[in-house]
């Protein structure tokens, strides 16, 4: 379980770290359209969202001790992340 958790903080950490990494390098030049750091946070999430469908179904079907760390971390992340944007866009 604690394998699958390290996975799932290194996954996230490396995306978020590149968004960040991309605002300092190119910054926000045109504020009418989103900056290359929103599409590389974007995609972070949204291959987050895709990795734990797909962990769901492996985990239903063959029940891996590695996949539950994963699982549970994934959930936890995207309803922090999810609810970090919605309380800024409301």
């Amino acid at each position: 379980m604690k394998k699958g958790f390290l996975h799932t903080i290194t996954f996230y950490g490396i995306g978020f770290s590149l968004s960040g990494v991309a605002y300092k390098v190119f910054g926000h030049p045109y504020i009418h359209a989103p900056g290359i750091h929103h599409i590389i946070m974007f995609l972070t999430f949204l291959s987050g969202i895709v990795l734990l469908s797909i962990d769901l179904y492996h985990y239903l079907k063959n029940k891996p001790s590695f996949l539950k760390g994963t699982i549970i971390s994934n959930i936890l992340i995207i309803l922090c992340f999810t609810t970090y944007l919605y309380t800024i866009l409301k």
